[in-house]
């Protein structure tokens, strides 16, 4: 075993907001970041994603510079050879942070609301907006991995097939939501509005881009209205599964 083999088992390396020492080891699935720039223009979602992967303690590094100004450079590169990185990959960000936090329900029931409204921002944003078409292989994984928060205040994991399925309101745009049935006794599940509310100025800036999102959220089977979904049964039989869900208050 190398030396640096056994650097990267040993824990030595303090990340932000963490108070144990983690080895570079634990990490080999998903990199343990150096500090942002500061200074540099992040969009809203972008930098909350960002600020929540395993990043060094700039602390480290700021007493470094301090204590020791002419070994900075050196240490810096050390780091990197050890695996430290400076790439953020939004793809890599989502196959090795975000997607397996949202698969483990411990993981993300830890997140905080605007950390989990942003992994969903951010991988229409991202990913899907961009180029769609070469996302919608990725969209069928996300159907069954998704969190969604809900009006009641509650994150779900969206299921068409089961238990939590997810309508969107007319403050999306939609023309045709479950709201206007206005049921007394039972309700159905809504999406929550923050995901408008918090990115008002710069996703629903205009009418197209809401529309957009609005679509993104249908291929994720999140609907205005009932969901009907067309299943062969064979044998030249076609049904039509019509899909809403309550929640009891």
């Amino acid at each position: 075993m190398t030396t640096m083999d056994q650097l990267k088992q040993m824990k030595i390396i303090p990340l932000k907001d963490q108070t144990r020492l983690v080895s570079i080891e634990e990490f080999n699935q998903r990199a343990i970041l150096f500090p942002i720039d500061k200074s540099a223009p992040y969009e809203k979602h972008l930098k909350i994603v960002l600020e929540d992967l395993p990043t060094i303690d700039e602390k480290l590094l700021e007493y470094i510079e301090k204590k020791y100004p002419r070994r900075l450079e050196s240490i810096k590169s050390l780091l990197k050879d050890l695996g430290i990185s400076e790439s953020r990959n939004v793809r890599r960000i989502y196959s090795n942070h975000i997607l397996p936090i949202l698969s483990d329900d411990i993981q993300w029931s830890t997140k905080s609301d605007s950390i989990l409204i942003a992994y969903l921002i951010f991988i229409y944003k991202e990913l899907y907006s961009p180029q769609p078409e070469q996302f919608s292989n990725e969209m069928e994984k996300l159907k069954t991995k998704l969190i969604i928060k809900t009006r009641q205040g509650k994150f779900v994991r969206i299921n068409s097939n089961g238990t939590d399925i997810v309508h969107l309101t007319s403050l999306y745009g939609c023309k045709m939501s479950l709201e206007v049935l206005n049921l007394s006794t039972h309700d159905f599940i809504f999406i929550s509005d923050d995901y408008y509310n918090q990115y008002r100025t710069e996703l629903f800036y205009q009418d197209r881009e809401r529309y957009r999102f609005i679509s993104f959220l249908n291929e994720l089977d999140i609907q205005d209205f009932f969901l009907v979904k067309r299943e062969d049964k064979g044998k030249g039989e076609i049904f039509l599964t019509i899909s809403f869900i309550f929640a009891v208050n």
